[in-house]
């Protein structure tokens, strides 16, 4: 998939949390963020949907910060859901 770096940097600049669904979605949105992914993808909380996807994360030197329990949408939202509701960085409405 072919997207604007500098768009999709924009993008995730705004965002409190990436989930990731596969390591091949890890992969992409590093290879199209290019040498500054890194820096892009330190700043949002990085969820992956089991410990595959975690240790792709990992390999690409970013920080699996949650990890759901169980592989599924359910899963990640209960993840997300008790990340925020214990953490101070919680976002606000």
């Amino acid at each position: 998939m072919e997207f604007d770096p500098e768009e999709m940097a924009e993008v995730i600049a705004g965002c409190e949390a990436l989930t990731f669904a596969s390591p091949s979605a890890v992969e992409s949105l590093v290879q199209g963020l290019g040498e500054r992914a890194g820096t892009i993808l330190s700043t949002p909380i990085c969820l992956a949907i089991g410990e595959t996807t975690a240790s792709a994360l990992r390999r690409q030197g970013l920080s699996a910060d949650v990890i759901a329990k169980a592989p599924d949408a359910e899963g990640m939202i209960e993840a997300l859901a008790a990340h925020f509701g214990s953490s101070s960085s919680a976002p606000e409405d």
